[in-house]
């Protein structure tokens, strides 16, 4: 009738809606109610459709925690298809503004729908998750970003920038809860993240920047949830330095102090958040992408247009403000953080930062580090070295003379695995540059 009629159905909307969120109410309660509960979900997606105009935020607020209520219900895969089903028809026809305001007032609401969700729920329907309500209203915001237009998400940019700032702390909001575990809060924020990247792409720096700026100024507001709020922005800022790559690459100076502090508090203690891999994996995507307006292949206006972000962490300032503090968790006792993401986020900082000051500085680090008292962090230092001269090659090996003392010394380790990593860098640099360095280290 809806389809059929059109606007002559107009009349009807302030009697039925308010049935129709009764109706859906009452379905919620019981399985038996499940015809009732997808009829009353295909009548509203009808009318998002065909008459959205009419549908206000008060009725999209209604919507959704009714919504929220249901996801954690678990009543079956036929009744999620139909709210999945209305959640598009929100997206593509209601106003972005309108749903970016519901969405937030409905957010801590969320929170607690996905708390209430029982393990029984779970082992019954597979499909459900205990954060279903709030995978579901991140899933209606990427929806959202990426039905709209880009004028369309431009115009609404006021109010998707709050709603964010509130879902950036999801992390802080669900460690507060005994269920959620780290994948858990992982799998929400990779779709977060989406949606975030999603809303990149169709806005240019001019509107992008100024939010990018309150949101780092968002993460150090809370002393309490500082932790956990940089974990999400940090695994964020990762995907978005490798999105954009050498576009956004001068954003790294707005975090270059929140970085080199907060790594240097890490190297004194314990990381159970995960923060300090987080940080690592989007500095390192930073340098490597730094490198990507130096290819010569590139035209005339592409140069022009990635000019002034090439060398960021090549320019003294930069580099020198990251450099300590990121060769300081070398000495944290943790083999697989060093081989996945210390040592590689210090390869490619050499690789970016390529000039012989720059590496000198950088080496002289190193050496210190190869006479510490520590044998975890000497054989860091070594491991190091090896990636270095492995990545950089005879560019690196230009710095030979002032290691081979230590060299020498560390083919004499008390501590056997330093010695035989020692032996491994000795055997790559003789192949690297063709000829025995036995004589040099005698």
């Amino acid at each position: 009738m809806v389809e059929v009629v059109g606007e002559e159905f107009i009349s009807l909307l302030p009697i039925m809606l308010p049935m129709l969120f009764k109706y859906l109410g009452e379905s919620i309660t019981s399985d038996s109610h499940a015809d009732l509960y997808k009829a009353v979900y295909t009548l509203l997606t009808a009318i998002v459709e065909h008459l959205g105009f009419m549908f206000t935020v008060d009725h999209l607020e209604e919507s959704l925690r009714l919504s929220l209520q249901s996801s954690a219900a678990g009543l079956g895969e036929e009744c999620d298809s139909a709210r999945h089903q209305f959640y598009h028809a929100l997206a593509k026809q209601m106003d972005a503004n309108n749903v970016f305001t519901a969405i937030r007032k409905t957010w801590p609401e969320a929170v607690q729908q996905s708390n209430q969700v029982g393990t029984c729920c779970v082992q019954q329907h597979p499909s459900l998750t205990i954060w279903q309500a709030l995978q579901e209203e991140l899933e209606l915001l990427l929806l959202t970003i990426e039905n709209q237009s880009r004028p369309k998400i431009v115009k609404a940019s006021s109010g998707l920038f709050g709603l964010l700032l509130d879902v950036f702390d999801l992390r802080s909001q669900c460690t507060a809860q005994d269920k959620i575990s780290s994948e858990d809060v992982d799998g929400l924020e990779d779709t977060m993240n989406q949606a975030v990247i999603s809303m990149t792409l169709k806005l240019n720096d001019t509107t992008f920047r100024p939010f990018f700026i309150q949101l780092v100024d968002w993460l150090g507001a809370s002393k309490k949830n500082k932790m956990l709020r940089a974990t999400t922005f940090y695994r964020f800022l990762a995907e978005f330095f490798d999105r954009f790559k050498s576009i956004v690459t001068s954003y790294a100076n707005h975090i270059i102090d929140d970085v080199s502090k907060t790594l240097a508090e890490l190297s004194t203690k314990e990381d159970r958040l995960g923060l300090r891999t987080s940080i690592l994996s989007a500095l390192q995507r930073s340098f490597q992408h730094d490198q990507d307006g130096k290819r010569p292949h590139e035209s005339s206006s592409s140069k022009s247009h990635t000019n002034v972000l090439t060398g960021f962490w090549q320019a003294p300032s930069h580099f020198s403000t990251i450099l300590s503090p990121l060769l300081r968790q070398l000495t944290m006792d943790s083999p697989s953080a060093l081989s996945e993401s210390i040592i590689p986020a210090i390869t490619e900082l050499a690789a970016s930062a390529s000039s012989l000051e720059n590496h000198k500085e950088m080496n002289s680090i190193l050496l210190k580090l190869m006479r510490s008292e520590e044998a975890h962090t000497r054989l860091a230092a070594v491991k190091c070295e090896q990636s270095l001269t492995q990545r950089l090659g005879e560019e690196w090996l230009g710095l030979l003379a002032e290691m081979l003392p230590f060299i020498s010394e560390l083919r004499e380790d008390d501590d056997e695995m330093v010695e035989r990593e020692t032996q491994k860098w000795i055997n790559a640099m003789e192949k690297i540059l063709g000829e025995d360095l036995e004589a040099m280290l005698s």
